[in-house]
């Protein structure tokens, strides 16, 4: 499952999560739509452990680009690797991935 973080305002999160598909052809229906996903250079980092604790690693993301200078040319993609349901919390690998230019 991939997640392409729009904002957060409010309290409020604002996403869009996908899924990979082989055919990409599906007419939309309501807030469900076919896209074409990132491509372009990117940065990944990876986040293990509870999800709860992803806010620190997006913030070691935002300190590591700006001390290298990288600049984020998009929204920033959360990749869930691990399944919650049979992986322990401790062990839970995300990927964040930061399009840079």
């Amino acid at each position: 499952v991939y997640t392409k973080i729009l904002g957060h305002a409010d309290g409020k999160w604002r996403f869009e999560a996908s899924i990979p598909v082989a055919d990409n052809s599906v007419a939309p229906t309501g807030r469900i739509r076919a896209v074409q996903g990132f491509a372009g250079k990117a940065i990944r980092f990876d986040h293990k452990g509870s999800y709860d604790d992803l806010a620190k690693t997006h913030e070691k993301a935002h300190a590591w680009l700006a001390v290298r200078k990288y600049t984020e040319t998009g929204n920033r993609y959360e990749v869930y690797v691990s399944d919650p349901a049979s992986t322990p919390v401790d062990e839970l690998l995300t990927q964040l991935v930061v399009p840079i230019e």
